[in-house]
């Protein structure tokens, strides 16, 4: 495995030199502590003590009552959660999801922002201190002890990223994303439903920031409504107006009334949003007429029109929505940033990096021309929100060697001062290559992109595989170092790349099988089973007759069944899938 960037970050006090007091938290089933909140905490203040109760009694067998500030006076040790009376002068930085925790004495203080702040500052203490790893939503370690002691706390910390989506479908899950500190969610469909509502599973305490981020342009003006009468309204290409496969003519003024109504009764109806998009429908087919190709050539860029026509919009509609943000996006042909429009005060930029070579950094000459954009934008708004990609879109299963460049990457967005990053993934169901492992690290370094990664992801491949753990570990690093200098890895790489040669493909077989050996219980095998899936789906791509006859098709198939793995591509499911292969070998 290529070594990591790795950044320092110093969190605490140093340990000073006089002797210090030891006290003991709990001991042999008893604690003489007891939980403080304010007499006026919030909901999820509430949530955040009783969190920490339920862990700290299971972790020590002992009973910590949770008791409000008007009874603590009798108790003489205690750990207070949220902002009290007494603790009015602690302050915390820059936004409600700053935490900190420190002792004062015998006494424990965990306080942060009254939304998620306190929440983040109980979860990291219940991490960093006792242990406590949350690695999916059904898959979290508490580990049992008989005694704890302490001397010196302290953790400060604020979030490096303010808006923090990482789009597995567990992370929509409020039991870990909120132990993980994922903030946000990209809103799925049209008209808005959060995933994690269609499928009955509840938000997080404090919530999320719910983020449109849609091919919107057919939403609003729907070519089905009005190309027959008003072919005038959609893209002129070679001549002729386009009904498949179109954009808006966004230089028609009639174009930008009908949308302006739409997206007025769209935000009414959908009034919890963070961010509303105006974005182009996803193909490469912008208006050629004459009137927008002015307006595209006097600003060098098709982003030009585009921004052109979104600041209109956003400004009439600020009169109705003045707290509302309209997003747009730069994407494809419309990311190279204009020459002299600028985004009003209310419109994002979403930059998008489908492009990209996501086996190498963004700083990577391959990705040269991405950065180029990220940093003209940066000097004409600072409302800049990243979406980026991090699997493989047309094979969900297969091996994807990017691990190595996603803190890299993320630094170099936090550092052109990007307001959020969408890490765009598996949102269908879940499944992919490790996708538990890289919702975890995503998560982790949306929140603080200085984590020592590797110690980050040992500690998780040891917990979530067990005995396990040494085979995974070395199937993963095998999977890292099939990056070359010159390999390109994108969203749509096939399996049939160079880079799957057949001797990755027969050592990763024969340490499956040790992992599936070494398993020591079911639940590590099924997960084990899981792992092995992109070296199963290389095997059935590359050769799909003898990995039928040996049963591969076979075991694929049981084993996404069992886990729910619906989809093994954004447009395939699993059904399709596996006929496309069965009727394959008929044929032939």
């Amino acid at each position: 495995m290529k070594k990591f960037a790795l950044i320092s970050l110093i969190i605490g006090l140093a340990t000073p030199s006089f002797a210090l007091n030891n006290y003991t938290l709990f001991k042999n089933g008893k604690t003489d502590y007891k939980v403080v909140i304010s007499d006026n905490a919030s909901q999820t203040e509430k949530y955040a003590a009783s969190v920490l109760t339920n862990y700290l009694n299971a972790i020590s067998g002992a009973i910590f009552p949770l008791i409000e500030e008007k009874d603590s006076s009798s108790s003489k040790n205690k750990i207070y959660v949220g902002c009290n009376d007494k603790l009015s002068d602690i302050k915390f930085k820059n936004s409600d999801e700053s935490f900190k925790y420190f002792n004062k004495k015998n006494n424990i203080v965990i306080r942060g922002g009254k939304n998620r702040g306190t929440m983040y500052g109980v979860f990291s203490f219940l991490e960093n201190e006792l242990g406590v790893r949350w690695l999916t939503s059904k898959v979290k370690i508490i580990p049992e002890r008989s005694e704890h002691k302490f001397s010196v706390l302290f953790r400060e910390e604020s979030p490096a990223i303010k808006f923090r989506i990482v789009d597995y479908y567990d992370m929509q899950e409020g039991s870990i994303s909120a132990p993980l500190k994922n903030n946000s969610l990209r809103v799925q469909q049209n008209p808005p439903q959060i995933v994690d509502e269609i499928n009955g599973r509840g938000e997080q305490p404090g919530g999320y920031e719910k983020f449109w981020f849609h091919h919107s342009f057919d939403t609003f003006v729907p070519v089905e409504e009005y190309f027959d009468k008003h072919p005038e309204y959609f893209s002129l290409i070679n001549g002729k107006r386009q009904k498949k496969r179109t954009q808006l003519c966004l230089s028609n003024p009639d174009v930008l009334e009908i949308l302006i109504s739409n997206v007025t009764k769209f935000v009414k109806n959908n009034p919890g949003l963070k961010v509303y998009n105006i974005g182009q429908n996803d193909n490469h087919n912008p208006c050629q007429c004459e009137e927008c190709q002015k307006i595209v050539k006097k600003e060098g860029a098709e982003s030009g029109i585009m921004l052109w026509f979104v600041n209109q919009a956003a400004e009439r509609l600020e009169k109705e929505f003045p707290d509302k943000i309209f997003g747009t996006y730069a994407y494809q042909f419309s990311r190279k940033p204009p020459k002299t429009m600028r985004p009003r005060k209310n419109v994002a930029i979403i930059l998008c990096s489908i492009e990209c070579d996501f086996s190498h950094p963004f700083t990577h000459e391959h990705n040269r021309k991405f950065v180029d954009d990220l940093e003209a934008w940066g000097k004409i708004t600072d409302r800049i929100f990243i979406w980026d990609y991090v699997i493989n879109y047309s094979h969900y299963l297969l091996p994807f060697p990017n691990l190595d460049v996603l803190q890299t990457n993320i630094i170099i967005l936090k550092n052109h001062n990007v307001q959020g990053i969408c890490e765009q993934a598996n949102c269908q169901n879940n499944g992919g290559e490790f996708f538990a492992l890289r919702a975890y690290i995503l998560a982790k370094l949306l929140w603080n992109p200085y984590i020592n990664v590797e110690e980050e992801i040992n500690d998780f491949i040891n917990g979530y595989y067990g005995r396990s753990a040494t085979y995974i570990k070395e199937y993963f690093d095998k999977v890292q170092n099939l990056v070359t200098s010159n390999s390109y890895i994108s969203i749509w790489t096939k399996p049939d790349n160079e880079i799957f040669t057949d001797e990755f493909i027969n050592e990763s077989t024969e340490l499956f099988r040790k992992a599936e050996n070494a398993a020591e219980n079911d639940a590590v095998f099924y997960r084990v089973e899981v792992a092995e899936l992109g070296v199963l789906y290389l095997k059935l791509s590359r050769n799909p007759r003898e990995a039928i006859e040996s049963g591969v098709l076979d075991k694929i198939e049981k084993i996404t069944k069992r886990e729910k793995i619906y989809y093994t591509s954004e447009g395939t499911k699993r059904e399709e899938m596996i006929k496309y292969f069965r009727d394959k070998m008929r044929k032939n």
